[in-house]
């Protein structure tokens, strides 16, 4: 299920169907311009008349600017449907992503259970036979890198609800609503796909509390519970 934690770079620019944003282009040019200003300013500071506290501000501004690149490089995410050549890092991602959300509320024993269960073989199989069902949905999440932030993968109940399997977002690109992006993208490709759909349904526990607010945020209901051993799973479900 998806978590929600703070972070830094919210001005992150969200995409989709691959379409380049202007805002990065511009970030990348003034980037430029602010290190050869700082280059500049070491450069030639014997030679110009400004105070000291003057430079040592523009040398300030610069250096914060450049580390901020540093950090958060990447200012534009693509939202698209998964492609076969990019099923291993997806894999990879889908592994990480939940081991590191549900360390955060299951208990050691169980968590020590799932990653015994979960491998990374059933979860190559399970996302092959994802991708060659007709009823399901994988989306993700990229960099202008090609680095994979998030994934959903959903699917078509015969009901005409579309059932949310799994949402995951890499902790350090959380708080950016990537989940909320994802959501909107698979919800906006059943329309076209199967628009016998009015709702949207997913499952998760009790126990993940970031995860359930997180949901609740988007718009979902709590429309029942059951309980699962030693833990409750919350049915939520929202209009499309």
């Amino acid at each position: 299920m998806s978590s929600e934690s703070l972070t830094h770079g919210k001005n992150i620019k969200i995409i989709e169907n691959g379409e380049l944003a202007i805002k990065s282009f511009i970030m990348v040019q003034i980037y430029r311009a602010f290190k050869l200003m700082r280059t500049n300013i070491m450069k030639h500071t014997p030679k110009i008349g400004l105070s000291t506290p003057f430079l040592l501000l523009l040398f300030c501004i610069c250096s914060l600017f450049t580390i901020e690149q540093r950090i958060w490089p990447d200012k534009t995410i693509i939202i698209e449907q998964a492609r076969n050549s990019e099923l291993d890092e997806a894999i990879r991602t889908f592994g990480v992503s939940r081991d590191i959300s549900y360390k955060d509320w299951l208990s050691p024993k169980s968590f020590k259970l799932l990653q015994e269960i979960y491998t990374y073989h059933k979860d190559f199989f399970y996302f092959v036979n994802a991708l060659a069902d007709n009823k399901a949905y994988i989306g993700v999440a990229k960099t202008v890198h090609n680095l994979t932030a998030g994934i959903i993968l959903t699917r078509d109940l015969p009901n005409g609800a579309l059932f949310i399997d799994y949402l995951f977002v890499l902790p350090e690109y959380q708080s950016l609503k990537i989940g909320a992006k994802l959501i909107a993208h698979v919800t906006n490709q059943a329309k076209q796909k199967w628009p016998q759909q009015r709702h949207i349904a997913v499952e998760c526990h009790k126990e993940n509390v970031r995860g359930v607010n997180f949901y609740l945020r988007q718009g979902f209901k709590i429309v029942t519970q059951y309980p699962e051993q030693d833990y409750t799973i919350y049915v939520f479900l929202k209009s499309i």
